[in-house]
């Protein structure tokens, strides 16, 4: 572990201002493709027909599962009465490329399904990305009814498509707290679009808690249930109600509740707000409010979305930042190879070219960190603390400093040799991306930042968040359910490519050539830098090229 220096660099703070070129290059990006189908069409299930043979039933009761519009009555036609009792397709859903599906007869009364597995989604309605080469592999045995094929064997699953979960579901946020109850944390719920109320399939997983119990709490008290047994409405004003449970929240538990039941209904684009009612008296804030929208709840915002962030990059071996069209030069006498700033500017940390030495610049101060290693990507949390890499330690190296506990190595559980290239904290202080290489592969990861009461941190649920890069060597998240990369697929250039959440849909973005650095945050456009030293601007559909410098991050 590297010692805390507090012996001063020799670091001033020259601020400055010049203009930016307000024209310049446009280049126009590649055309923007989605790799995964999103077309909201119905399928209508059709039933088994007489005399089908049995890859054609298998197949027909493929194609009726798609259909979520008249619930699984219809493919439970291609099952015998006791293979429909033991049949449950909420309990487990898989997900799978129908390109690579293969429907085959071994013999008359077996068909074996197969096809590459791209996900999963479990009994509580998670998306679990699959590793690539995983597969579907399930054996079907079939028997005769009254002269006709029919599947025999409950299926392990409902096998459905890329494609059919484009078309039937959605990913929706549910809305959980970081430990201190101050900010939201999103988890991901894929709901049926046609046969489930979104509202009350919110709220259900709202009251069922966080499936992460290490890194994210709830403020609702136990055993809150919704009563009436009907649906919510899913427009306009929304009344939800409530068991009495829930009046023991009070103060600042209260507020955090209402943030939760609040940030996750209005999601709906016709839900205008929410009220909370118990026996059909509303339940009150402590400003006497009793109908809430998320503008009552600000600085419980996930995102923490600030358009005039400012973008802190490297030019001349010094710190820079741009905001509003304007440069600032925090100059030093060390040369920066990379660098970080809190969103007040008060906390700048750099790297030295060397890669030697971690610095801080704090209220006028200059503090040395770190030293030694290979260290790189600095980032300025919410909370003062900085986090960068070590490249040359074990397990990841990926490290945190703070004021009082010196630095600290993140426990990640990765093996020894692994090693982040890049990672990125999510705006709400919870979740992080990660690029590791193993030795063997680099993929992408997103966990949660568990944090003791001792200042120790570690790292939880870390998994694979796509399984179609090629290559992936720079992260950063552009919103609350969406990351930017530099990658690339097959023999695809490497470019900017958005993945959403928690599907893994990827979005290639074009841009210049040669990108080698990146960065995005909630509310600001991605920017590249490239291999010639010019930051790039993905404005709408194009990229806007000025030679600012390297090393692009946005303030936490």
């Amino acid at each position: 572990m590297r010692r805390l220096l507090v012996a001063g660099a020799l670091v001033a703070l020259l601020a400055g201002c010049s203009s930016i070129p307000s024209s310049g290059p446009i280049v126009k990006g590649d055309r923007v493709d989605v790799l995964q189908s999103d077309v909201n069409v119905r399928v209508i299930a059709r039933p088994p027909v007489r005399g089908m043979d049995p890859e054609s039933l298998v197949r027909g009761f493929l194609a009726a599962s798609a259909s979520v519009a008249d619930g699984d009555d219809t493919a439970r036609m291609y099952l015998t009465p006791d293979a429909s009792a033991t049949w449950n397709p909420q309990h487990l859903i898989d997900v799978y490329d129908i390109t690579g599906l293969t429907v085959a007869a071994d013999r008359n009364d077996v068909v074996r399904v197969t096809a590459p597995l791209l996900g999963t989604i479990d009994a509580t309605r998670h998306y679990h990305v699959a590793d690539p080469g995983a597969t579907i592999s399930a054996t079907l045995r079939l028997a005769q009814r009254d002269g006709q094929w029919r599947i025999d064997q409950a299926p392990p699953a409902l096998f459905l498509s890329e494609g059919d979960v484009a078309r039937s579901f959605r990913a929706h946020a549910v809305y959980f707290l970081d430990p201190t109850l101050h900010r939201l944390v999103p988890e991901f719920i894929m709901v049926p679009t046609v046969s489930q109320n979104i509202p009350t399939a919110l709220m259900d997983a709202l009251l069922a808690g966080p499936a992460d119990t290490q890194a994210l709490t709830t403020a609702i008290p136990t055993a809150t249930m919704l009563v009436n047994g009907g649906d919510l409405p899913d427009y306009g004003v929304v009344t939800v109600p409530l068991s009495s449970d829930v009046l023991a929240a009070s103060g600042a538990q209260r507020t955090a509740m209402l943030a939760q039941i609040t940030w996750t209904v209005t999601q709906l684009p016709a839900v205008g707000a929410v009220r909370i009612v118990v026996g059909g008296v509303p339940v009150q804030d402590a400003e006497g409010r009793s109908t809430f929208t998320t503008a009552e709840f600000p600085t419980f915002d996930p995102a923490q979305a600030a358009t005039d962030r400012a973008l802190v990059f490297v030019g001349n071996h010094n710190v820079m930042t741009l905001r509003g069209g304007r440069r600032t030069t925090l100059a030093s006498a060390v040369r920066v190879a990379d660098a970080s700033a809190s969103t007040d500017l008060t906390t700048v940390a750099a790297v030295s070219e060397s890669h030697r030495v971690l610095v801080a610049l704090q209220g006028g101060r200059a503090l040395t960190l770190a030293t030694g290693g290979d260290l790189a990507a600095p980032t300025v949390a919410a909370d003062g603390s900085v986090w960068y890499l070590d490249r040359e330690a074990n397990a990841g190296g990926l490290l945190v400093w703070g004021a009082t506990t010196g630095v600290r190595q993140v426990a990640t559980g990765l093996p020894k040799r692994a090693r982040i290239l890049d990672y990125s904290l999510a705006p709400d202080g919870v979740r992080i991306a990660l690029i590791v290489n193993d030795g063997a592969t680099t993929t992408l990861r997103v966990g949660s930042v568990v944090r003791h009461a001792d200042g120790s941190l570690h790292l939880e649920g870390l998994t694979r968040v796509e399984q179609r890069l090629s290559s992936v060597s720079a992260v950063a998240w552009s919103s609350t359910s969406s990351l930017a990369v530099l990658g690339s697929i097959g023999a695809v250039a490497v470019q900017p490519i958005a993945i959403s959440l928690p599907t893994g849909t990827l979005t290639l973005l074009g841009g210049p050539a040669n990108p080698v650095t990146l960065t995005a945050a909630p509310g600001r456009p991605v920017v590249v830098g490239d291999q010639t030293g010019q930051l790039w601007q993905l404005s709408g559909a194009r990229w806007t090229a000025s030679e600012l410098g390297t090393s692009p991050r946005y303030q936490f």
